[in-house]
C-alpha cells in the first residue's frame, strides 16, 4: 500500500517520519518531550516540506495524515530532476547523473533501467535519494531541526499556560 501511495506522490505521516529518520512520538514522550499528536504531525510535515524544498518540492495535505508531493511555485519537474541528479552525485561521491534526462531512463540510486513517462514520475520515483539512512549513526539534520522545533513549541505552550 505504501509503495502505491509513494508512486502516486502521496505520503502518509509514518512514511515521512521514516523517510527523514525522525524520532517516533513515543520515544520523545519517554524522553520527556510530551508533544500532542497534532503538534508532532505539524512539525514533521514542516520539516519534511523544508527537506523537499532543496529540490523545489513541497507538501500539501490531501486528507487525514496524507500529504501530496507538489512543486513549489517557482519550480518545474525538470528542475527538480536536475537537483535530484545533483543529490545522486553527492551520495555516490562521483558523477552518476550528467543530465536530468538520465532520470527518465534509470533509477539514480540503484542504476537499474527504468522507463519513466515524464519528469514528474522520474522525480517521484527517485525521492529515495533524499531519504536519511536509518543506520547513519548520529542524529541527522532533519531530526535535529525537528527536535529543536518541538522543544521550542513546547516552551511556548508552557509560557501560554502559565500566563
Amino acid at each position: 500500500m505504501d509503495e502505491k501511495l509513494r508512486e502516486a506522490g502521496v505520503w502518509n505521516l509514518q512514511m515521512l517520519v521514516d523517510w527523514l529518520g525522525l524520532p517516533p512520538r513515543m520515544q520523545l514522550m519517554k524522553e520527556g518531550l510530551d508533544a500532542p499528536a497534532d503538534l508532532y504531525r505539524k512539525l514533521a510535515v514542516r520539516v519534511a516540506s523544508a527537506h523537499l524544498g532543496s529540490v523545489g518540492l513541497g507538501l500539501v495535505e490531501t486528507g487525514p495524515d496524507l500529504y501530496e508531493v507538489v512543486l513549489r511555485p517557482e519550480a518545474d519537474w525538470r528542475d527538480a530532476a536536475y537537483y535530484l541528479g545533483h543529490w545522486a552525485n553527492l551520495r555516490a561521491g562521483r558523477m552518476v547523473v550528467n543530465d536530468p534526462e538520465e532520470l527518465l531512463r534509470r533509477d539514480a540510486l540503484s542504476g537499474a533501467k527504468r522507463d519513466f513517462a515524464d519528469y514528474r514520475e522520474a522525480v517521484l520515483g527517485n525521492l529515495a535519494l533524499l531519504a536519511i539512512p536509518p543506520d547513519s549513526g548520529e542524529e541527522q539534520a532533519p531530526a535535529r531541526a525537528f527536535r529543536a522545533a518541538l522543544e521550542a513549541a513546547l516552551e511556548v505552550e508552557k509560557v501560554r499556560h502559565a500566563a
